[in-house]
């Protein structure tokens, strides 16, 4: 009996020591985290972009180094070696420098005395003095009052090079021809935004390694045309481009398809086709593509369709057919959250009248007031506080 109390109390004994010398450790070890922390915020705070080099930094840092080109530049003149490879090197870093200064009026006056001195150096028809005029239409492209005179320089390039076929100058014709849709697409000419996408696509073609951007610009054409009302031939381009992206089997080239599939069904939703719904015999051309790449998970419930797009009718007709006011899609956002990131507050008030849980959040955990700063539907956001 004494013996079997010894062990009990001895055992008690260690186990006391054992706990005790555990929580002596913690202590010891939350202690050192309270004395580094400072030390590491200070060293993180001198590492990181986000602290030390924010953008006004870095804008003062390129500014700085332009600074000091211009001053070899100038002793470079006073020599005589201007117009020199020498020369050539130290305008192309101060264009550079400029631009990253965010300084485009003074970049796109270096980039035009680059493309002088480079005409002299390599002759008219070089592909070096091309390619910087490219770079000047890029520059105006950044700031929005300049791009008219992107617009100018872009055509100019393609006029230039029409009659080089390298690698390289087909590239740079492939961004200018996309660079002209996209300020066409800005400005509302949809028409001459399709005929410049066209041209893009062309020169994609011709590539056999851009797949997947074949696909995507295709769908872009098919937007501009809906845009421009040729809703026949932006079906068709918009079933291209999913074919298209449909051969590209890595992982994202699986996200595009999934989103780019949503997209054109929304396309035919807020034209008020609703024919891929069609069970028969004779399937649409949406649900037979659809069906042939066996994505049928891709494709959302109607009714969330019907709620982005705001077509209360189609809504009212789905709930009426016994569709539940739960029904999600592949992310797990409800009809009302589809409903907020349409925007269309008459399908939010029918929702939320038939007892729509406007508590409900997606796979995100992003709730209805989310969706709705994501379709930057700002009056409604107000509305909802």
């Amino acid at each position: 009996m004494r013996v079997n109390s010894f062990l009990t109390a001895h055992s008690l004994t260690r186990c006391w020591m054992a706990r005790s010398w555990m929580a002596l450790c913690w202590m010891a070890l939350c202690c050192l985290t309270l004395y580094l922390l400072p030390t590491c915020r200070a060293n993180e705070a001198a590492i990181s972009p986000g602290y030390e080099y924010s953008r006004q930094r870095f804008i003062e840092q390129s500014r700085k180094q332009a600074r000091e080109i211009l001053s070899e530049l100038r002793e470079l003149k006073g020599s005589g070696r201007l117009e020199t490879k020498s020369g050539e090197e130290l305008l192309e870093r101060l264009y550079r420098a400029q631009q990253r200064a965010e300084m485009f009026l003074k970049a796109a006056k270096t980039i035009k005395k680059l493309i002088s001195i480079q005409r002299k150096l390599y002759g008219k028809r070089h592909p070096r003095p091309n390619y910087t005029l490219y770079q000047l239409g890029e520059n105006y492209s950044r700031v929005a009052e300049l791009n008219k005179k992107a617009v100018k320089v872009f055509k100019r390039y393609i006029a230039d090079t029409e009659m080089d076929d390298s690698k390289q100058t087909l590239i740079t014709r492939r961004h200018c021809f996309h660079r002209l849709a996209m300020i066409y697409n800005l400005w509302g000419k949809y028409k001459i935004a399709a005929k410049y996408m066209k041209q893009h696509i062309a020169a994609l073609e011709q590539m056999d390694s851009y797949r997947q951007e074949l696909g995507l610009r295709q769908i872009d054409l098919a937007r501009y045309l809906a845009k421009s009302g040729e809703l026949g031939k932006a079906d068709s381009s918009f079933l291209l481009g999913l074919a298209t992206l449909e051969q590209k089997r890595d992982g994202k080239g699986q996200h595009y398809l999934r989103q780019q599939i949503q997209s054109y069904l929304q396309f035919k939703a807020q034209r008020g086709d609703w024919s891929f719904l069609n069970k028969g015999k004779k399937e649409t051309s949406a649900r037979a593509l659809v069906r042939l790449m066996g994505r049928r998970q891709y494709i959302p419930p109607p009714i969330c369709l019907a709620a982005m797009v705001g077509d209360i009718q189609e809504v009212k007709r789905f709930l009426g057919m016994g569709a539940s006011l739960e029904t999600c899609d592949g992310e797990g956002a409800t009809i009302l959250l589809k409903a907020c990131f349409g925007g269309s507050m008459e399908v939010v008030t029918l929702l939320v009248a038939k007892g729509a849980n406007v508590d409900a959040v997606d796979k995100r955990g992003a709730n209805a007031l989310h969706y709705v700063v994501e379709g930057l539907h700002i009056d409604e956001t107000r509305r909802m506080r």
